[in-house]
């Protein structure tokens, strides 16, 4: 073989290698996709030998077709480890679905989630990590509507405007509840959920509630052979406008749901308190052995 066919061989190897270079990462891409949002595509060129004018990514398009599984996004919900101070699921337009789930955790503490139909549709993101918030999206063309509505989470409508529809996947049975005290100066300064089963603990947490307040109130007497408390405590709030509205309790089959709607961000010429609160709800529910899940969600039950 002269040198000419080597060169000829040596350019045919090459070309195939590259091909099954590219094939991997092309199948390796299409699994990072649909696990993270992310994809990367490196140096392939298409039949003409040139480089693709979209190298260095790969481009989803998801077609989103509702109804929305709820019963998928629910199970979800139930198995999220780090959601104990919020844990939401809107759904939009009977389309999408939109999650906001925080809890005390040291990594991946909060995870914001654009969903299409099911659990499986992961359109755009946004989640703690080590190295701080990474934003995400799969398919580009809902990057605007993610951050419409991840800037405005804690507004009725989430910015989309009057025309959209919103509901919430929280459903159960109304469970009555005595309001055993409200306060927008608990001592209890981080934002927390209890839930209190036995006496010894109530008298605690009553304490530390009015840590700094002189005279402690009386402890209200709670029958906890048939009874349990509920203890929400909203962290800091950066003035008098904001807070805990109200909480609705209700039990499902399998848990029973807390739900702590806050007060809407003061509006603008809306006169407001500068002092810091820090507002709490303590309540009084029948007892019960089901788990108990705290959702702080905008919409009545």
């Amino acid at each position: 073989m002269n040198a000419k066919q080597n060169s000829v061989m040596n350019k045919i190897g090459t070309a195939v290698v590259q091909q099954g270079i590219c094939q991997s990462v092309a199948r390796t891409a299409a699994g990072w996709a649909a696990l993270a949002g992310l994809a990367m595509l490196v140096g392939c060129g298409g039949g003409g030998g040139g480089a693709s004018p979209n190298a260095g990514t790969v481009a989803q398009q998801i077609q989103v077709r509702g109804p929305v599984d709820t019963n998928a996004f629910l199970q979800l919900a139930r198995q999220d480890s780090c959601a104990s101070l919020r844990n939401r699921y809107i759904v939009i337009d009977r389309q999408f679905v939109f999650r906001d789930s925080a809890g005390a955790c040291a990594d991946a503490s909060f995870s914001r989630v654009l969903y299409g139909a099911n659990p499986q549709q992961v359109l755009c993101s946004e989640t703690d990590s080590i190295g701080g918030p990474r934003t995400q999206c799969v398919d580009e063309q809902y990057r605007a509507m993610f951050n419409q509505v991840n800037a405005n989470r804690n507004l009725a409508g989430f910015g989309l405007g009057s025309d959209r529809q919103f509901s919430s996947l929280i459903q159960g049975t109304p469970v009555a509840a005595r309001l055993l005290e409200r306060s927008d100066n608990s001592g209890i300064q981080r934002e927390s959920n209890l839930v209190v089963r036995d006496s010894n603990a109530w008298s605690t947490l009553w304490q530390q509630h009015f840590v700094g307040s002189q005279p402690v109130p009386a402890l209200p007497t709670v029958d906890f052979s048939q009874n349990m408390v509920l203890a929400l405590f909203a962290g800091a709030k950066a003035n008098g406008c904001l807070g805990i509205e109200k909480v609705d309790v209700v039990r499902t089959e399998q848990a029973i749901r807390v739900i702590r709607t806050d007060f809407a961000p003061p509006s603008d010429g809306q006169v407001c308190t500068s002092q810091i609160i820090h507002p709490a709800r303590l309540l009084e529910i029948p007892r019960s052995d089901l788990p108990v899940e705290f959702v702080t969600d905008p919409f009545s039950v």
